[in-house]
């Protein structure tokens, strides 16, 4: 007799179990199969490494959205589940969690949180038991590309993936990020219970946690470190200097900002407004940046805030793909100065994800903001660009620093110095 297929997620009468159909022990699921599975047999990932998972939905407007959508029309898309005794065999630890559970959730997180909210029995699922070998490396990039996780639960997705037996470079290769960035990651694991805590939270970022993994062997110089950020608003650098005697960055190549870790809010980390001022941050990076104008201050103060006012008044559009494919690429090879400098700027208009380092604030665009402000981004890394460009001395001035001055003058009013008024009549633009 063949085996009837399951419909929907709203159909409770057909099911994914052998209690729930008999026949399912003469005509067992095979890997690829669809069908309806009754949510009180499915059992979250054990593995997941969203630890936090359950507590971050209420503030998930992503999810909220989903919810509703799953609550009016069903769940749409097959979740990716893996058989229980399959999930056993391969991780004996986690017997008892499993018990009584027929399936193993792979992929579909939402989805089943969104099911079981919406007041669902069934849910559609897809058995990949095919993946299995591989399921830390799935459920870790599933996370990566939503921004779902804090920097330690992406830090011990990669130590699964190095215990497994890959190298830090197939690691790279398979996640799609760079070998520095996995081995920073990785070092995070380093620091005691209380400084992963502060970088999950967001109070420490995890630049300045890499560098106090690194640069401190001895327990407790770590902690000590972290007390004097906390304490007296050191920059990690100059707490590494008391604790250790040398603050000597182990990574001066590294293009993440290494001054103070203040945590964005809980609602900043998934894409809200940050509602303190980022003046002090401003003031960081402002100084790190005057020391790339050797044009000198003359220039620099007005023309910033030319710059700045032209991002905070800008009204973006939604781009096309195009657009937004352009603009993207544009933010993964922005320099580090560029990103500096643009990041100063947009966070003084309560611009994009409320990181406190330019690096963090990028990949968060890049992975979790709307499109809008996407393309925002990557206008003021060019605007960024641009305004270092022509502040850099040792080169002659070109048509492109005419059109930028010229543009700072047309769209903020900018009163261009004695030099950029001979380069805008010697270029046909006074």
């Amino acid at each position: 007799m063949p085996r009837a297929r399951a419909g929907g997620s709203s159909t409770a009468s057909t099911a994914g179990t052998v209690k729930s159909r008999p026949e399912r022990s003469l005509y067992p699921l095979v890997n690829g199969e669809r069908f309806d599975l009754p949510l009180d047999r499915l059992a979250p990932n054990p593995r997941n490494l969203r630890d936090d998972f359950t507590d971050s939905l209420d503030s998930d407007e992503r999810f909220a959205e989903l919810a509703r959508s799953v609550a009016r029309s069903g769940v749409l898309q097959a979740c990716l589940v893996v058989s229980a005794a399959s999930f056993t065999a391969a991780h004996p630890e986690h017997a008892e969690e499993l018990v009584g559970m027929d399936y193993v959730l792979a992929a579909g997180e939402r989805r089943r949180a969104a099911a079981l909210r919406a007041g669902h029995s069934t849910i559609p699922a897809e058995l990949r038991d095919d993946l299995l070998p591989h399921l830390d490396e799935v459920m870790l990039t599933e996370n990566l590309h939503r921004a779902g996780l804090n920097p330690v639960q992406e830090a011990i997705g990669y130590r699964r993936m190095l215990d497994s037996g890959l190298t830090t470079g197939e690691v790279s290769e398979r996640i799609g990020k760079g070998r520095g960035h996995v081995s920073k990651r990785v070092a995070l694991l380093k620091l005691g219970h209380r400084l992963q805590q502060a970088v999950r939270d967001g109070r420490l970022g995890p630049e300045a946690g890499y560098l106090l993994a690194s640069k401190t062997d001895e327990p407790g110089r770590a902690d000590a470190a972290w007390a004097l950020m906390e304490s007296q608003g050191r920059t990690v650098r100059d707490a590494l200097s008391a604790v250790t005697g040398d603050g000597a960055d182990p990574s001066p190549r590294s293009t993440d900002d290494m001054h103070r870790s203040p945590a964005p809010p809980a609602s900043a980390r998934s894409g809200g407004k940050d509602s303190a001022s980022p003046r002090n941050e401003r003031a960081d990076e402002t100084s790190a940046d005057v020391g790339t104008d050797a044009a000198g201050p003359e220039r620099a103060a007005p023309s910033r805030r030319a710059c700045q006012k032209i991002i905070a008044r800008l009204d973006v559009q939604i781009p096309d793909e195009a657009a937004l494919h352009v603009a993207r690429c544009a933010l993964l090879h922005a320099s580090a100065s560029t990103l500096r400098l643009a990041h100063t700027w947009l966070r003084a208009a309560s611009i994009g994800p409320a990181y406190t380092e330019p690096l963090p604030y990028r990949d968060a665009v890049l992975v979790g903001a709307d499109t809008r402000t996407t393309v925002h981004v990557a206008y003021a890394c060019a605007l960024a660009a641009d305004e270092l460009r022509t502040a850099a001395d040792g080169r002659e001035r070109d048509e492109r620093d005419a059109e930028h001055v010229a543009h700072l003058v047309k769209a903020a009013g900018y009163i261009p110095t004695a030099d950029e008024r001979e380069l805008l009549a010697r270029t046909g633009r006074r």
